[in-house]
């Protein structure tokens, strides 16, 4: 235009700021606005609109909210349009409160409250979000369908499937038609509250709307049936995909592959991952996880093991996540070479092997050969750790929010015992581990930063307690990824730490002092911090589906209950627990899925109805925790019972009973798992009684109990017993088969030895004492030995074919209880 002797005027300078605008060249219109003054052009409204657009397209929220600053000083009135671009800028950036702070002190339109509520939306806030949707209309801006999908955006990213869908429903209201993406919201909200139910409800909605349903509407509607381990729904939805007209894709057969995991269909996983190889969809190694664990989980580890060596010739590289599932399930099915084979194959491949890999195989070790070998194991491998210790980043599931001091507590937070690599902390009640840790985080920088002993650069969580819960907590002397948290965490892994707790529960009596039991049940923990709105809360229950779970207790003291408390045959017993396992929650569930509650238990108590209402907070304490240090010594952690519990303690009144010898009780009516630890059991053990193998190459297997020694013997000075078992129990047998086959399946293969009472968990069945004609001369030759293994697979084989009849005239519990392992 110079050229042409032409000056440009303000329409020019606008235009070209507009066209920069449009370009996404943020810098072009700052320096073409900045030039308005030297060519005597008074900037405009429309000029610094369009230099707020073009920096809100580019990503700079604060060099717009700086022109907006700035406009009083060319003597420019902000309108409209200069506000909703700035809001804008403010939402893609996150900037949620600015984006409310200039929503507040200007005259809003439509496009700034959708700009505001997407703010709202990206930062999490439904809360502000909602409100911002509802004051729309008081402030006569009208509502679009843009304003309900951010919101229902909004109540999605935090799992408020209620509001989300109250949104929905109330858009026909307003007459606004919802499209895809209010459906596709909405369907996620539902999926991330954990109601698959509502997700198929709004599914189904779409075709009453005319709505066009996308892939991503089905994806979604079969992530919440995965979601709720609803794999038969999710099956059904991805066949019904083509009806629809629409092809599934890679997120779809995701989704239904993680149905199948969660529901342990490993036959549907294996021909999903079919059906995709011939519709030419490439199974990522997301598809390829999903396949595994749900193999895993119904313990096919043979067809777990021929998918990860599949996946290099697929062009995919197997994560260390999948190896650890693998390795988890050689480990619940006790095949300990193959873990070895595994791990060789890892390091083969030049992978490190993490801790969760690490005590998995030393767990198939200790189940199949000893604990010693196990550790020896994991010192191998902490030599591998230690050259390749490159500390990582803290996890983001780390709540790094609570690491901060809490007034008033740091006093009761102290250090218990130190060793090379590990250090034991009491973490009080009421305290989160993380604030604990960060308490005592703190403390170490400040006291002894220029000590060897204390590692200032990080402490590593490797075991939580919960937040009512006090004790010992132990902490790794390191960052996560090193080798001093990883040499822990695979002693918790391989379940080679020993824990101690003391809880006072209450309901009918377990048994009398001394007597010893465990509970076997399956727990299954669900995250509700998106279904109530509250971050890292979760609830465990008993389930089938869930993960396995031992916990082993002693009844230490008996206290009567207090007066006009309800129930007559209840009272308050204090256990010494020792949890095999280590779930989330799982003493509190596990002893109130017995019927005994926690005192002072909020979430899984009786509450109103306890015994001790008065009770100020649970009563549960972690006593002692044992493991190894970095050098393979024993570091050995206690607790006292802290006062406050004491003083509950003191003002109970102890049961002045006399209770028999043989161990008659109404605990043994109910049926659950028995098991011992100390020289007590004797107690409940006689020769009959049916017993779990807990530890060896029989872990897991059945046997009867032939002969007791509560006191020891000469060769055997510990409390011990001779028990003849089940190694393999007889197949299932159908009339097709050949009588050939019916007699190799049916057989029995026996095994006789001599067990310690710690390594045994006794149940409440018995069975005819016939085979006590299993002596000790028997055992002390082999040719006794054989023979004794003879009759017992005579005896065995015969009950088996004809179990003796109950009370009830139905075979005998007591026999069919021997013929399946018990995993855990």
């Amino acid at each position: 235009m110079r050229l042409l002797i032409i000056s440009p005027d303000e329409i020019s300078y606008n235009a070209a700021m507009s066209a920069c605008e449009r370009g996404g060249q943020w810098r072009c219109a700052l320096s073409i606005l900045s030039c308005l003054p030297s060519a005597r052009v008074a900037p405009s409204v429309i000029s610094c609109s369009a230099a707020i657009s073009s920096c809100e397209k580019g990503a700079q929220w604060s060099l717009a909210l700086g022109l907006l600053m700035g406009m009083p000083r060319f003597r420019v009135v902000p309108d409209r349009i200069t506000h909703s671009a700035v809001i804008s800028a403010c939402e893609k950036a996150g900037q949620w409160q600015l984006a409310l702070r200039i929503l507040s002190g200007s005259t809003p339109d439509r496009i700034s409250f959708n700009a505001a509520i997407s703010s709202c939306e990206k930062a999490g806030k439904w809360r502000t979000a909602l409100s911002l949707l509802c004051q729309m209309p008081e402030r006569r801006v009208a509502q679009s369908e843009i304003s309900y999908n951010a919101a229902i955006s909004a109540c999605e990213s935090r799992g408020r499937w209620e509001l989300g869908f109250t949104v929905l429903t109330s858009m026909s209201r307003f007459r606004l038609v919802p499209d895809e993406f209010s459906y596709n919201s909405a369907i996620f909200a539902c999926a991330k509250g954990g109601q698959w139910q509502w997700a198929l409800r709004v599914f189904a909605g779409i075709s009453e709307v005319r709505v066009a349903c996308d892939a991503i509407t089905c994806n979604a509607a079969i992530s919440a049936c995965a979601g709720g381990a609803q794999w038969q729904p999710a099956l059904h939805m991805l066949k019904d995909i083509p009806e629809m007209r629409l092809s599934p894709d890679k997120f779809s057969y995701c989704a239904a592959l993680s149905a199948c995991e969660k529901g342990r269909q490993w036959q549907f996983s294996l021909s999903l991952l079919s059906e995709m190889t011939q519709t030419r969809l490439s199974g990522d190694e997301l598809c390829h996880g999903a396949a595994i664990s749900a193999c895993e989980k119904d313990g096919r580890w043979q067809v777990a093991v021929s998918l990860l060596h599949q996946m290099p010739q697929r062009s995919m590289k197997p994560s260390a996540i999948m190896y650890n599932v693998v390795s988890s399930a050689l480990e619940t099915a006790g095949v300990w070479e193959a873990s070895l084979a595994l791990l060789g194959n890892m390091l083969v491949q030049r992978l490190i092997p993490d801790a969760l890999f690490a005590g998995s195989t030393a767990g198939a070790l200790r189940k199949a050969v000893s604990e010693e070998s196990a550790y020896d194991l994991l010192v191998q491998l902490l030599q591998l750790w230690i050259a390749q210790d490159r500390p990582e980043a803290q996890e983001e599931g780390e709540p790094e929010e609570e690491n901060g001091y809490l007034p008033g507590s740091s006093e009761h937070v102290r250090i218990l015992g130190t060793a090379p690599g590990v250090i034991a902390i009491f973490k009080p009640t009421g305290v989160t581990t993380a604030t604990a840790v960060g308490q005592v985080s703190q403390q170490l920088v400040g006291e002894t930063a220029e000590s060897e002993l204390y590692n200032p650069a990080g402490l590593f969580i490797v075991s939580r307690l919960d937040h009512p819960t006090s004790g010992v907590c132990p902490v790794a002397l390191g960052v996560a990824g090193s080798a001093a948290a990883y040499w822990l965490q695979a002693q918790f892994a391989g379940r080679l730490v020993r824990k101690e707790y003391l809880c006072l529960c209450e309901g009918p009596a377990l048994g009398p002092e001394g007597f010893t039991g465990a509970i076997a049940s399956r727990l299954l923990t669900t995250d509700m911090g998106l279904v109530r709105g509250t971050s890292q809360s979760s609830r465990t229950e008993v389930s089938a589906l869930g993960r396995e779970a031992a916990t082993g207790y002693e009844v230490v003291a008996r206290y009567c209950a207090p007066r006009g408390a309800a129930g007559e045959i209840s009272e308050l017993m204090l256990l010494l627990v020792r949890p095999l396992t280590g779930r989330t929650h799982q003493i509190r569930v596990h002893l109130a899925s017995i019927g005994r509650p926690l005192v002072g238990d909020l979430t899984y108590g009786t509450r109103g109805s306890s015994l001790l209402p008065a009770c100020p907070r649970l009563f549960l304490h972690c006593r002692e925790i044992t493991l190894r240090d970095v050098e393979g010594r024993p570091f050995v952690a206690e607790a006292p019972l802290p006062a406050d519990l004491q003083d509950i303690l003191a003002r109970l009144q102890p049961v002045q009973v006399q209770e028999s010898r043989n161990g008659n009780h109404q605990g043994e009516q109910e049926e659950q798992s028995l098991a011992g630890g100390s020289k007590s059991m004797g107690k409940f053990i006689k020769a009959g009684r049916v017993v779990v193998i807990l530890s060896g190459r029989y872990a897991g297997k059945k046997a009867i109990v032939a002969k007791v020694f509560d006191d020891g013997s000469k060769s055997r000075p510990f409390g011990h017993c001779l028990v003849a078992g089940v190694d393999r129990a007889p197949l299932k047998v159908t009339r097709k088969m050949s009588k050939k086959k019916i007699s190799k399946r049916t057989r029995v293969k026996p095994f006789v030895k001599y067990v310690n009472y710690n390594h045994i968990m006794p149940t409440r069945y018995q069975v005819p004492t016939e085979i006590q004609m299993v002596t000790d001369q028997q055992m002390d030759t082999s040719d006794g030995r054989i023979e004794a293994k003879k009759f017992v697979k005579s005896l065995l084989q015969e009950k088996f074919a004809a179990p003796p009849a109950d009370k009830t005239g139905r075979p005998s519990k007591d026999v069919l209880y021997l013929r399946k392992k018990l995993r855990f």
